[in-house]
């Protein structure tokens, strides 16, 4: 792999941009907010949404000749303008250079002095941009519950209530989290002898936290499942994972908790923890935020110290002991992706799950690393320029596939 990794980052999402863009636009951005507009457009990770707004705005306008000629000097006045008016309303605040405005200007005339045919071809990539981000979206809180009895339940986080009643317990979805509440005691049901499972899933684009019959907390990730009992009973407490999850375990000494995937088992008592067992990912993954754990699978048992990750081959099932970055491992809970020389088959499995989208390859890929952080409510549009930057990659995006090309863009 290239040792010279890419750095990518961003720190506000397309909504965010377009938002300070119309504020800028009326001259009423605060003097904090006029400098977190000015980092993302100095960072260029924006250009394509400047040009289509520019392109937005004179897409009637521009097939006029005359009118076209006439707002080049009135554009380049009206930018002159609009710097003079930002930096008297914002006292102390330094002057943006004279390369930015160039700039600015620059990809305004460029729209305006555009020939027929070319205005055509850039209104077709637009048209294919706005198609892009009105399929390919970020994901959010959904999920399908599937109640011991068979019946299905769609998860989201716009509604809220009991959804069941299982043996003592209520089952109440709440802010994009679906929780189990001890309503009352039920000698009957816990006199059970076969226990009733639930199985919460996570599609493509979704994520859901859960809360278990015995207090503990659960945040599955996207194209997850876990499956667990209506109500904790005998001496342990087993849920069964497929996919990734973060794990934050209420102790019970008499009761140890057990995840299991379709190739190890994670035995803890009181801890918080992450599980990546995706089948598409080259290692089965877990990691030990704080407590301890104990790994078992077919190659051997591991205790693990907090910050420490047992990875397991998915091919070879060979157990290896390391120290990962937690920022990386645990980014997707809180709310982003993290990159620490991730190759572009890592990202990509990551935006497949998180978009809902397809992934296909095209050439001789280079085994560039790529560091850098974005969040998870981004488009993937925003993500895939950062990395087009790089010149070693391009894209293409058709419905809900993305292919990946090797080489810059043409």
């Amino acid at each position: 792999m290239n040792n010279a990794s890419v750095f990518i980052h961003q720190t506000m999402d397309e909504t965010q941009f377009i938002s300070l863009l119309a504020g800028f636009k009326q001259g009423k951005l605060s003097a904090a907010d006029l400098s977190q507009f000015r980092s993302a457009l100095e960072s260029g990770q924006f250009d394509y949404l400047l040009r289509s707004d520019i392109e937005a705005e004179l897409n009637e306008k521009i097939k006029d000749p005359a009118w076209t000629g006439a707002l080049k000097a009135k554009t380049l006045k009206s930018i002159q303008l609009a710097k003079d008016v930002s930096v008297k309303k914002m006292p102390g605040v330094t002057p943006w250079p004279r390369t930015f405005w160039i700039k600015y200007a620059a990809a305004i005339i460029m729209v305006l002095g555009v020939t027929a045919y070319f205005y055509s071809q850039r209104k077709g990539r637009l048209q294919n941009f706005q198609v892009a981000q009105n399929i390919i979206r970020p994901g959010g809180d959904k999920a399908i519950l599937t109640l011991a009895d068979g019946t299905s339940v769609i998860l989201d986080s716009a509604s809220n209530g009991r959804l069941a009643m299982q043996g003592s317990s209520q089952v109440i979805q709440k802010d994009g989290q679906l929780i189990y509440s001890i309503d009352r005691p039920n000698s009957a049901a816990s006199a059970t002898p076969i226990p009733e499972y639930n199985v919460m899933e996570t599609p493509h684009g979704g994520q859901y936290r859960l809360m278990l019959p015995d207090g503990s907390q659960v945040w599955l990730n996207a194209a997850s499942r876990l499956r667990y009992p209506v109500a904790f009973t005998g001496h342990n407490r087993e849920v069964e994972l497929t996919g990734e999850a973060y794990f934050e375990i209420t102790e019970n000494k008499s009761a140890p908790f057990v995840v299991k995937t379709q190739k190890l088992s994670v035995n803890v008592l009181g801890t918080g923890f992450n599980v990546n067992a995706y089948e598409d990912e080259p290692v089965i993954a877990t990691t030990l935020v704080h407590g301890s754990v104990k790994v078992v699978s077919a190659s051997g048992t591991a205790l693990v110290q907090p910050g420490q990750q047992v990875a397991i081959d998915n091919a070879t099932l060979q157990m290896k002991t390391s120290t990962p970055n937690l920022d990386n491992v645990l980014a997707w809970k809180e709310g982003k992706f993290h990159f620490d020389g991730a190759s572009i088959y890592t990202i990509m499995r990551q935006i497949s799950r998180w978009y809902d989208v397809h992934v296909v390859y095209q050439g001789n890929i280079p085994e560039t690393a790529f560091d850098g952080s974005l969040l998870r409510t981004a488009y993937p549009t925003s993500l895939l320029h950062a990395l087009e930057l790089t010149k070693e990659i391009h894209f293409r995006i058709d419905g809900k596939t993305i292919t990946v090309i090797a080489g810059p863009k043409t």
